[in-house]
């Protein structure tokens, strides 16, 4: 199938929404497979995951920041506007509800907020993912890995080639990487040890379980937020 007739069969609102789901079981279900086991035998499931700092200032930045595609009336940021430590105190407060099983998980924060640990069932299958470490900066390797992974499910090579040339030259509207407010609260994040080490220790397992590398000011830092969820 040519590029412009794989656009036309598979538009990328196809990635939207009707896509998301709360579970592996119930993705499993969805796509009409009796239990997640038996998803996990036909399909190879990759995860992307991000340096949770980076992943916390990014989405800090799109939604209490600049509050990109936002209305009036919305509010993701517990009320803290623009300040970071009231977000992330908070932020902290609601994970432990959540963990303690006094809260129903926010779905929308969950999505850009909670651990990765806590997404797709991720302890009770994480043997059946693979994963790939998503970067803030040079993207090439990741992307080069990216279509390695479509090669080996067996995408053909025309649909790899258009998917790789759309996903270098596709930008993110509202991506904050790189812009000098962003720059300056990651600066200003990390001069504050003790707010650090409370986000490194909402984010230990995600740390831990995706090999990224703790700051020097977590070092030896309680776990406050525990992996069951």
């Amino acid at each position: 199938m040519k590029g412009k007739d794989y656009l036309l069969k598979y538009q990328f609102s196809d990635c939207g929404r009707s896509k998301r789901y709360i579970s592996a079981t119930k993705m499993a279900l969805t796509n009409k497979f009796k239990k997640a086991d038996e998803l996990f035998k036909e399909w190879n499931v990759l995860m992307i995951v991000r340096n949770p700092i980076d992943r916390l200032i990014s989405g800090f930045m799109q939604l209490c920041y600049y509050r990109t595609w936002l209305k009036k009336n919305e509010d993701y940021c517990y009320h803290c506007n623009k300040n970071i430590t009231c977000f992330v105190d908070r932020l902290y407060n609601e994970l432990v509800n959540v963990a303690n099983k006094e809260k129903i998980p926010n779905q929308f924060n969950d999505y850009h907020f909670y651990p990765q640990t806590w997404q797709c069932e991720y302890y009770k299958y994480k043997k059946n993912y693979n994963y790939l470490k998503y970067p803030s900066k040079d993207k090439n390797i990741f992307y080069g890995n990216l279509m390695k992974e479509l090669k080996k499910s067996g995408v053909a090579l025309e649909h790899i080639n258009f998917l790789s040339n759309k996903v270098k030259t596709f930008n993110t509207f509202h991506t904050t990487t790189g812009k000098k407010d962003t720059k300056n609260y990651k600066e200003s994040l990390f001069k504050n040890t003790k707010l650090i080490r409370k986000i490194c220790s909402i984010f230990y397992y995600d740390f831990i379980e995706f090999g990224f590398e703790f700051p020097k000011a977590c070092e030896g830092i309680p776990v406050l937020v525990n992996n069951t969820v």
